[in-house]
């Protein structure tokens, strides 16, 4: 995974967005040579554009909410709006504000917004396009970039957070939707991406010294190289390697790494245990960066908490890291984004050397669009389950608000599952052609 600045690396600020006509004429060139030359996107559709532009026509708020697997999403997003006429607004983590981009990025409709902590100000720019603006907002649910295209990481409740705060706040008549987005991957079928793939397992393979496993089905050339991997951290780490599968080990080691820095900065590991790992690595990261913030911490407690932070970014890259995935649904896709995470995590910052090589196809699937006030309505008040009835009469009391963003939530990411279900699994990897 690539890991972006924090505030405490990188300074957070506010910049308004907008959509300057030089800079979306011009960065109609310069996203495309991107999307062909850097993220080998051959070519791509979309299913769903026109029902997309009856909705923006209603004149009502469209929060986008795409799934989040490669780097090429945003691009894609960007053409789809410019291709239909209705350039979008992107909020988008701060750390990518750096440079070029920091003049560029606002003036395409993109601004910063500080992940770490509650932000204000993207917070109200979100309502204000929302609820006053003609352009869709995109806010990818996910927040990381994990690589796994056919797989819907636990979404973070923000983005149903600013949708149902902008449906209380809109005027009488303008309705606030949530629209499900899936962006989908695919090899073309006059693409062959083994000898890119063979080469790669090779060259990290090579890192470790190993003989090149001639013969051996791909896909445990990457589950042995994951072992590799896992066992050289543990030993690390316990000074031992540890038993059980690849999937166990690093369940284990990421939940012991999250409670050690929890006990560290007095977080609750009971409490924090009900919430996902994103969650947790969030509330741990936000804890640290104010005690960094403080002039009474100590040279050395600097030192301990910004090591934790580094913990809790390999957390994070443990997280990304599904045991199951590829030997799941042995696909040549699912077998290519696991060797591109680990390449870039073997090379660390060098992400020219971590990226697909070979053209690929993607597909835009928009899915039926979500009315938030509707959905929450009957979120807050429908039949008790433990009723079992379809039509009695027994009404629970309204949920807080808090439980009915956790029910869109849940809703949302079942609406971008099904949607990165549809359509072809995949190409088999050699051998597993009756696998998938």
């Amino acid at each position: 995974m690539h890991r972006l600045p924090l505030t405490d690396e990188l300074k957070y600020e506010f910049l308004e967005p907008s959509h300057h006509p030089l800079a979306i004429r011009l960065s109609k060139w310069y996203v495309a040579r991107k999307l062909d030359k850097d993220l080998k996107i051959r070519h791509f559709e979309t299913e769903g554009g026109d029902s997309l532009k009856d909705l923006i026509a209603q004149g009502d708020g469209i929060l986008l909410a795409p799934n989040h697997s490669d780097h090429a999403d945003a691009a894609l997003m960007y053409e789809l709006g410019r291709g239909i006429g209705h350039p979008f607004y992107f909020m988008a983590t701060h750390g990518i504000f750096r440079g070029v981009n920091r003049y560029v990025l606002p003036r395409i409709g993109c601004f910063p917004v500080d992940r770490e902590g509650t932000d204000k100000r993207a917070l109200r720019k979100s309502m204000e396009i929302l609820t006053e603006g003609s352009a869709p907002l995109v806010i990818f649910p996910e927040g990381e970039i994990y690589r796994l295209n056919d797989k819907i990481t636990p979404l973070r409740e923000g983005v149903s957070a600013v949708a149902s705060m902008a449906a209380r706040k809109a005027a009488e008549g303008r309705r606030i939707w949530v629209v499900p987005v899936g962006i989908k991957y695919r090899f073309p079928g006059d693409v062959d991406p083994l000898p890119w793939m063979t080469r790669m397992i090779g060259e990290l393979e090579g890192r470790f010294s190993w003989r090149e496993a001639k013969g051996m089905p791909i896909q445990d050339r990457i589950y042995r190289y994951a072992s590799g991997m896992l066992s050289l951290k543990e030993i690390e780490t316990y000074g031992e390697v540890r038993g059980g599968s690849v999937r166990e080990r690093v369940i284990a080691m990421r939940n012991e790494v999250l409670d050690r820095i929890e006990s560290e900065i007095g977080v609750c590991s009971a409490t924090a245990r009900g919430q996902t790992v994103p969650e947790r690595v969030k509330e741990c990261r936000r804890r640290i960066l104010e005690t960094l913030e403080s002039p009474a911490t100590s040279p050395d407690r600097i030192a301990i908490l910004k090591r934790s932070l580094d913990d809790l970014f390999f957390v994070i890259q443990l997280y990304s890291y599904p045991g199951d995935y590829v030997m799941s649904r042995p696909t040549c896709e699912r077998a290519a984004e696991i060797l591109i995470k680990f390449k870039q995590d073997a090379l660390g910052k060098d992400l020219d050397r971590a990226r697909h090589e070979v053209p690929r196809d993607a597909r835009i699937i928009i899915g039926e669009p979500i009315d938030v006030r509707q959905f929450l309505a009957e979120a807050t008040a429908k039949i008790d389950p433990l009723n079992g009835e379809s039509g009695g009469s027994t009404i629970v009391k309204p949920k807080p608000a808090r439980k009915a963003h956790g029910a869109l939530t849940d809703h949302l990411e079942h609406r971008l599952q099904c949607l990165l279900d549809l359509g072809c699994p995949g190409r088999p990897l050699p051998g597993c052609e009756h696998l998938v």
